[in-house]
């Protein structure tokens, strides 16, 4: 899980006000909740959106969080089946 607040995607020109999805590191991120900080346990909330495959990021708000999980883009999907059927053609000798 990566913790970070809105400054610091100002910082690096990601604004995500008003958006449902962004960049960040070269990886797409989706919106998937978003918290008020009067909520004693953020961090079990969080673990419910958590996943071995994908990351997380806990962006902090003034007056609430949002968790943002990462998406598999299509071209990565893509590129994924090009590869795996160039490798059966080569298995079957084409």
């Amino acid at each position: 899980m990566i913790w970070l607040s809105i400054k610091d995607l100002e910082k690096q020109n990601i604004f995500i006000k008003g958006k449902n999805e962004f960049v960040f590191q070269k990886k797409s991120y989706k919106r998937k909740t978003a918290i008020s900080k009067k909520i004693a346990n953020i961090l079990e909330v969080v673990k419910q959106h958590q996943s071995d495959e994908l990351e997380l990021i806990l962006v902090e708000h003034s007056f609430y969080f949002s968790i943002w999980v990462e998406t598999k883009l299509a071209k990565d999907n893509k590129e994924e089946l090009h590869d795996f059927v160039n490798q059966k053609l080569k298995d079957m000798g084409f």
